[in-house]
């Protein structure tokens, strides 16, 4: 591979246009191989590749055709690009010695000539390379079999170059290379042209089988030769038979009638046997015959026949020969659909005018343009047929005003597309015509039919996995073990920190391309495999993981490998597309954002569990976006509870502390060391795919389970010991272990913040103070604290009388920690959260005392109660002592004034620690009547939740009191309920039955779950009663199409739906909007109250909790 970029190199600085070639190996069907350009090379012959163009061909290369055994190459492009080069190539030895002989006795000095230049010996031939001075660009052009087994490259050529490889395994060298190639005047190439054009020679008519293409009737000969006769001219005539030929090979034409039009065409031709050899070169009987990438872009006999005949009569010649032999030119010829019988109305798309028109014919016959609908013309067709029953995509190639690749993409988006390039002068016309002439394209075999998806990845099609522009690597077990190797060092060296975490990772990567197919051949809406997310501290490894270790076992195409950011995947339109590209799993990094969107998190949790992900109505035609792809996603906060598991079950967590981070110096010797060898777990990715091609049933296997398999399997085809660590699995964190986890975080970036501050502002005052015993010397953490609060050091607390006030600046500080608001936080530890003032004005914030801040700090908040929230504040305190709150920004001030302000400070804290001492000696009789009442009405709540926590126990020791003798009758209805539909409901749907009669009789389940709940334990009523999910009937104000909770909801204008209860609530509230609560009985409106109103007026305070 160096030694290809190095010659590339050295070709570049000789000014060629250099380009990248794929050697295709001989096979059955190709028994001479071929030589095709890996890159669209038409622009370089317009232009030379730049050196990092020549990088990335030929030192990384990843051309898909590579993975299929050919091998690479390089090319040197002929013509003017390269300074006027032309090369004349010899089939073999035989024909050169002849030609050359010839030569020097016909033309001496021209034979001097091109002895002394470069001369490259190819698989069985000679290639002589030339240069001409001052050519003439229309003449100098390739002339294919210009004589038998001799071709010239010229303009539009390319040529093999030295040290590639050739199809029959040798190598291209240099047989002589002087410093300079041999230049001709452009007289001495038109004399080397006409000799060799002048050469005759008999050439024996070559045997076909029978029955290989269709024969022409004699008629549809002669009709054909009669509409070819006027441009059948000197200096054109290799050209007609080279185009006709090359028609008549893809119109399935046999050979014995294309031989019969080439003999009768040209009976009168000095050169008839240089047009059958360019016949048989075509059929694929002598010589190489001509590949689709060197038909591609030549002009056809359109371009002849305009130069000799005028445009109209061109067009007419053109369409006579569609009419006749059923399949467009496979030339840039023009492609014509009739769509009007009685007007012989056309249209006609014109690569050479790069146009689509309407035209018809006139009274003589020929062909009238009427109008000019896009100055653009389709050249290449591809149709994308889905499989799966999808809308029909076309890919399609324009030439024109602009040069453009749409798709694959549907109709309607091509139109869009060339609409908004204003390419377009009759949009009214422009669908009709493309449509129509999309169909020529298919009708006349012109286009490329693909029945198959366009996305890269695996289906289940038929009870068959297929793989979409992949390709399975063959392998052998040295192979897999080398893969398996590397795979083991990952784990027992470069990630052992990560143990069974990373084990699992790999697993999830061995089944992720898959997981469209498991959605296939299950069927159901469930989760069936999960996204996968990494998160916790940065520097840990986790996207490498996924964008290299994973992506490397499968080696995807680019289309394929696909790494992205969370801006990539934050709206509904992008998460849909980046999840429709591929089946390969796509790494999306930075993902805290998309977590912490409610309304966006349910689109991303009903992608994991349906087969499709989102849709839209365009044009009137309702478009389902697939959900293809799992994502891997990382983050540096925590993976958020929401108490249902519903987050975790859909992505499965991985966490990693602070404890994974990886040093630099590892980072930079994995970087150096392993990074290289990746590409080598790509042979474990092939055994995957077969394993589980060979009975895709096993895809309805455990993930967990599947995988584990199929790497012992590896480890045992490969002959090698199966390691321990392949049976290993990480379970994940528990809720509380997660709880744990975020807690512990919070609280030690609560701590390093006011140590920081302490650090920066208490510390610094130490410095310049000359009495050290006056100073802040107490190091106590409740000291630090308050010592940092009375000066107003903290940013995000204030104190306000023994309570510390925290506000929404905290946030800054907990990023990340998987606290998404100042209400979540103070929920989690029971402080109070409410409106306080601050700063002179009203705002939310958290309320929690002195003493309780300092125990949550020291790491004791565990047992925490109510009891830890203090009542709420009298308002009019609060406003009283806002002046107390009013922070000033910190500055530098002078030593003396600064010393001043600490001593003041110092005697303001030691009175309130004395204070706080004596206050913590005798804290009952201080609390006094201020916690009187607040302890009373807790006493009652205890009291009230005991009594009806125990109302069963009482009912058992005859306490009869009213509320006893209530919830009997109440008992009695509902098991006379039940057991009225127990005889006439059928088993499986008695609950819900059961729990909507209850709803009807008492107006709501939740007045008497406690009743149903007890009869459940009781035995006197089944369980299954307490699994069904209290609902609410809503009205559709509009049509609406939901999906919530996986489930899916749809829904006319003024019609009523009964959905659960929990997806209510979880609907975002512009989608609530268009669903109005009714009531059960009545179905009529009910207003529903806002969560809460903070009443602020103004000149007054008011704290309100919320609910």
């Amino acid at each position: 591979m160096a030694d290809l970029f190095e010659w590339a190199k050295h070709y570049l600085e000789q000014g060629f246009s250099v380009i990248p070639v794929i050697i295709v190996p001989p096979s059955e069907n190709n028994p001479k191989g071929n030589k095709i350009s890996a890159v669209e090379w038409k622009e370089f012959q317009q232009r030379r590749p730049t050196l990092e163009e020549l990088e990335k061909w030929f030192k990384h290369p990843d051309f898909p055709a590579l993975r299929k055994g050919n091998k690479l190459g390089l090319a040197i492009v002929t013509g003017e690009i390269s300074g006027n080069l032309t090369v004349v190539d010899f089939d073999s030895r035989e024909v050169m010695s002849e030609v050359l002989a010839e030569l020097a006795d016909k033309h001496p000095d021209l034979y001097g000539k091109i002895l002394d230049t470069w001369i490259v010996e190819t698989g069985k031939g000679f290639h002589y390379y030339l240069k001409v001075k001052n050519p003439d660009p229309n003449k100098f052009t390739n002339r294919i079999g210009i004589r038998p087994g001799v071709d010239i490259r010229a303009n539009g050529g390319y040529v093999v170059a030295p040290p590639s490889p050739h199809p029959s395994g040798k190598v291209y060298r240099f047989v002589h290379k002087p410093e300079e190639i041999a230049e001709l005047t452009w007289e001495e190439y038109q004399t080397l042209l006409s000799f060799l054009e002048g050469k005759k020679r008999t050439i024996p008519r070559v045997e076909v089988k029978d029955g290989e293409g269709r024969e022409l009737e004699e008629s549809k000969i002669v009709e054909i030769v009669n509409i070819l006769r006027p441009i059948y001219k000197v200096g054109y005539r290799d050209l007609v038979v080279f185009s006709l030929t090359g028609w008549l090979k893809k119109a399935g034409v046999s050979y014995n009638s294309a031989r019969k039009i080439v003999e009768l065409l040209a009976e009168k031709d000095e050169e008839l046997n240089l047009r059958l050899y360019v016949l048989d070169r075509t059929y694929g009987l002598r010589g190489n015959p001509p590949t689709e990438e060197e038909l591609k872009g030549k002009a056809g006999l359109q371009e002849i026949a305009e130069t000799l005949l005028g445009e109209e009569r061109a067009l007419d010649l053109i369409r006579n020969l569609e009419e006749i032999l059923g399949k467009s030119s496979p030339f840039k010829d023009s492609i014509f659909s009739l769509i009007d019988f009685r007007k012989k109305a056309y249209y006609v798309a014109n690569p050479k005018r790069g146009i689509i028109a309407r035209a018809f014919e006139d009274k003589s016959g020929g062909i009238v343009y009427e109008k000019i609908v896009a100055e653009i013309c389709p050249v290449k067709v591809v149709v994308y047929e889905d499989p799966l029953g999808g809308l029909t995509k076309f890919e399609i190639e324009f030439h024109g005003f602009r040069n453009l690749t749409i798709g694959p993409a549907e109709l309607d988006v091509v139109i869009s597309r060339l609409q908004s390039e204003g390419v377009v002068k009759h949009s009214r016309l422009l669908r009709d015509a493309l449509s129509s002439i999309i169909s020529a394209f298919i009708r006349k075999g012109k286009a490329e039919i693909r029945r198959e998806l366009e996305k890269p990845g695996f289906y289940y099609i038929n009870g068959q996995i297929k793989a979409v522009k992949w390709q399975p690597e063959e392998f052998s077990k040295e192979d897999l073990a080398k893969a398996l190797k590397l795979l083991d060092e990952l784990r027992t060296k470069w990630y052992s920190k990560a143990g069974k975490r990373f084990t699992t990772m790999i697993k999830w990567g061995l089944i992720a391309p898959f997981a469209y197919a498991i959605k296939q051949i299950r069927g159901t809406i469930a989760v069936h495999f999960p996204d996968l997310v990494a998160y916790g501290a940065r520097n840990t490894g986790k996207t490498t993981i996924g964008a290299q270790i994973i992506l490397s076992i499968w080696n995807p195409p680019e289309e394929g490998r696909i790494v992205r950011g969370s801006g990539d995947a934050d709206t509904k339109a992008k998460h849909g597309r980046l999840r429709s590209l591929t089946t390969f799993p796509v790494v999306v990094n930075e993902v805290e954002g998309i977590f912490n969107n409610k309304e966006l998190l349910e689109e991303y949790k009903s992608a994991v569990e349906n087969r499709f992900v989102r849709g839209k109505h365009s044009h009137g035609v309702y478009i389902e976006f697939p959900s293809l792809a799992p994502f891997f996603m990382t983050m540096n906060g925590q993976l958020p509870l929401d108490g249902t598991g519903a987050v975790r079950k859909r992505f499965f967590g991985i966490h990693f502390s602070l404890s994974d981070e990886i040093p630099q110096h590892e980072i930079e010797k994995f970087t150096e060391e392993v990074l290289p060898r990746l590409g080598d777990l790509r042979f474990l990715g092939s055994f995957i795919f077969k394993k589980i091609s060979e009975n895709p049933e096993r895809l309805k296997e455990a993930w967990q389970v599947l995988a584990t398999e199929l790497l012992r399997e590896a480890f045992e085809f490969a002959e090698l010991d199966v390691p321990e660590w392949v049976n290993e699995f990480y379970e994940g964190e528990t809720e509380e272990e997660v709880n744990e986890t975020i807690n512990e975080e919070i609280r030690a970036r609560l701590l390093e913040s006011i140590n920081n501050l302490y650090a920066r502002y208490i510390s610094r005052i130490e410095i310049v103070g000359e009495n050290q015993n006056d100073l802040y010397t107490s190091t106590t953490l409740e000291r630090r604290l308050k010592a940092l609060l009375q000066e107003g050091f903290v940013p995000w607390a204030f104190l306000r009388g023994e309570d510390v006030v925290i506000t929404s600046a905290v946030m800054r500080i907990l990023k990340d920690t998987g606290i998404d608001s100042l209400k979540s936080l103070a929920e989690r530890f029971g402080w109070k959260y409410g409106v306080h003032r601050v700063n002179g004005r009203n705002c939310k914030s958290i309320k929690v005392s002195f003493s309780g801040f300092v125990r949550f700090l020291s790491g004791d908040y565990e047992d925490r109660s109510n009891s830890e929230s203090e009542s709420p504040d009298n308002p009019k305190d609060d406003q009283d002592n806002s002046d107390d709150t009013d922070v000033s920004d910190f500055s530098v001030e002078s030593a003396m004034g600064l010393r001043k302000k600490e001593e003041d400070a110092w005697n303001e804290f030691v009175e309130s620690v004395t204070k706080e001492d004596a206050k913590e000696d005798n804290e009952e009789g201080h609390e006094g009547k201020e916690h009187e009442e607040q302890d009373e009405e807790q006493d009652k709540s205890v009291k009230k939740d005991s009594t009806d926590d125990d109302q069963s126990l009482r009912e058992s020791v005859n306490q009869d009191t009213t509320k006893d003798e209530e919830y009997s009758d109440i008992d009695n209805k509902i098991l006379q309920i039940y057991n009225d539909f127990k005889k006439s409901v059928p088993s499986d749907l008695l609950p819900s039955a059961f729990i909507k009669a209850v709803r009807k009789e008492f107006g709501s389940v939740q007045a008497v779950r406690e009743r149903v709940e007890y009869l459940v334990e009781s035995g006197k009523l089944p369980k299954a009663v307490l699994d069904v999910e209290e609902t609410i009937k809503v009205r559709a104000i509009d049509y609406v199409h939901i999906i919530v909770n996986g489930r899916e909801y749809k829904a006319d204008t003024g019609q009523v739906l009964e959905i659960p209860l929990s997806d209510y609530e979880s609907l975002h509230p512009e989608v609530k909007g268009f669903l109005i609560p009714v009531d059960s009985n009545s179905e009529e409106e009910f207003e529903i109250d806002s969560e809460f109103d903070i009443g602020i007026d103004e000149g007054e305070v008011k704290e309100v909790d919320s609910p």
